[in-house]
Parts: structure tokens; C-alpha cells; sequence
């Protein structure tokens, strides 16, 4: 298996959880260890984001822009998926560099069949209950954030073709299997967290603080926009 880990150079307070990542896995036979150079989005110039960017195609639309982080993080996984592609492996589990992982429940994971398998830091909120062993579910939608994944190379051809453009950040995109057409599983527990204090801080770049009226009308519209997903999750797959 390709186990992937990408890391964003300037993010120096990352770097010793990736050296971490490395050791860990390089100490296990039949794995093979990169590091992939994150897509710096606040690097790009506004040509290069918008060769990406499509509007508002998809639906149900998303209902805010993407951030420079944002799209620099879609392109990263983007990269991830094509690397699988290039290599001569069947599966890879891709790593963002603030995830930890406990080798012996992932490895439970993993022995799981599935072309696609979130592996989220945190318990779900749509997951109610959580066993002693990892599990296999089949969250509608699936969970958001992208700490890690495992994919089959099916899946990351699938992926790559389906996201020639996009509108919306990676986790969000992923959720939408009824426009992807790739299964996407959870697994929780699942062997990953993610690290905390001063490595914790985000490489995404925000924007500048709103005032309570705009913090408001977002509120209401992400609230709104969950709803769409959820409704069209459950009818898919």
C-alpha cells in the first residue's frame, strides 16, 4: 500500500508530526512512504484559481466561496489521487500532516472492503453510537473533514474526473457521491486523530472576521445547504 502525506512546506510547526507519520510507517513492511508538497492556494495567482473554479454547477450550490486555502487543499488531495495513479499500487492512504494514527486500529480498519473509506479525527455528528472496534457505516452524508482517507485506484480515477472543476471544498465535494458516483464509506473508530496545541493551528486562511448580521445570514444558509445534502445523500446509494 502507498501511504501518502501531505504537508504544506511554509506550515513548519507540522513538520515533526510528518517526520513522526514517516518513521512510523517506514518501520512497517509492504508500505511505501511519500510526502507530497501541498498546493499552496495563497501562492496561486486569480487565473490559476479560476482555471479551477465553476461557478455554481453542482447542486444543491454552495452557497460561499472558496477561500485560497480551500481550493489550494482540493487541489493537494487532487494531486494525492493522481499520484496513486502513477505508482504501481492498488490503494493508498492519503494523510493530511496534522494526523496521528494508532497503527494496530487502523490496521482493523483497513482489512475492510470499500472503494473509498473516510477516516475522520473526530466522532461524527451524525453517529449516534460508537463501539469498542472499528466499524464500516454507511453515514448519510459521509463525514466531513479530510485528516485521512483510503482509496482504490478506481476510486481516485473516478474522483479525478469528476472534480475538473469545482465549487466547493474537498470534504464537501466528497459528500455529493450522487454527482461522483463513488461509494464513500465512514470508519469510526478508526486508529486516527489529530494533533493538538500549537501544531493544531489551520493552514486554510480565513477570512477576515464578519460582522453578527453576516455571521447570521451564513449561519443560516450553511444550515440550509446541510439540509440539501442530507436529503440528497440519503436517496443516493
Amino acid at each position: 500500500m502507498l501511504v501518502l502525506i501531505i504537508h504544506l512546506p511554509r506550515a513548519t510547526h507540522r513538520r515533526a508530526n510528518v517526520d513522526h507519520l514517516i518513521s512510523t510507517f517506514e518501520r512497517q513492511d509492504g508500505l511505501e512512504v511519500r510526502v507530497l508538497e501541498a498546493v499552496d492556494g495563497g501562492g496561486l495567482s486569480p487565473d490559476e484559481r479560476a482555471k479551477w473554479q465553476q461557478g455554481k454547477a453542482l447542486h444543491p450550490p454552495y452557497p460561499f466561496g472558496l477561500n485560497p486555502g480551500e481550493i489550494g487543499c482540493f487541489l493537494s488531495h487532487r494531486l494525492a489521487w493522481q499520484t496513486l495513479l502513477e505508482s504501481d499500487h492498488d490503494q493508498a492512504l492519503i494523510l493530511e500532516d496534522d494526523a496521528q494514527v494508532d497503527l494496530t486500529m487502523l490496521r482493523q480498519t483497513l482489512t475492510q472492503d470499500a472503494a473509498c473509506i473516510q477516516l475522520p479525527a473526530e466522532q461524527p455528528r451524525n453517529l449516534q453510537q460508537v463501539g469498542p472496534v472499528p466499524e464500516l457505516l454507511s453515514l448519510r452524508p459521509p463525514a466531513l473533514r479530510t485528516t485521512a482517507q483510503w482509496l482504490s485506484r478506481e476510486a481516485a480515477q473516478t474522483l479525478l474526473s469528476a472534480s475538473l472543476k469545482f465549487d466547493r471544498p474537498i470534504d464537501v465535494f466528497l459528500q455529493m457521491t450522487w454527482h461522483h458516483s463513488v461509494p464513500i464509506k465512514t470508519a469510526y473508530p478508526n486508529g486516527i486523530s489529530a494533533v493538538s496545541g500549537a501544531a493544531a493551528k489551520s493552514t486554510i486562511q480565513r477570512k477576515k472576521q464578519r460582522g453578527l448580521m453576516a455571521e447570521i445570514r451564513r449561519s443560516v444558509q450553511r444550515i440550509k445547504f446541510r439540509r440539501q445534502i442530507k436529503s440528497l445523500s440519503q436517496k443516493s446509494f
